[in-house]
């Protein structure tokens, strides 16, 4: 039962961090930590930008870009780049953040 009370204050305060987060890097890459997902910020900013131009996203992308939208249009005002994607190649971040 301990372990199950630790789990629940972690994930309560996983949940805190991410509310209270200010920087919009940094708060998608916590709900990304939340969710599990494995997206790059790259990746979440270049599947909001295949949504605009109706381009296929799966479904998890979709679920990024809906509760992200704010945070992906401030990093995109603020010149945050996208760079192109090509087949067979990884994407290196503009920027690292790390969540705690």
């Amino acid at each position: 039962m301990e372990s199950a009370c630790i789990t629940e204050y972690e994930r309560r305060e996983k949940e805190r961090k991410y509310e209270n987060e200010t920087d919009p890097y940094t708060k998608i890459l916590r709900f990304l930590e939340q969710r599990r997902y494995s997206y790059t910020v790259q990746a979440v900013v270049r599947g909001y930008l295949d949504k605009q131009k109706g381009i296929y996203i799966s479904h998890s992308m979709k679920d990024c870009v809906t509760n992200l939208t704010d945070e992906i249009k401030v990093l995109l005002d603020e010149g945050y780049e996208v760079f192109e994607k090509t087949v067979g190649s990884e994407f290196d971040e503009a920027r690292t953040v790390e969540c705690h």
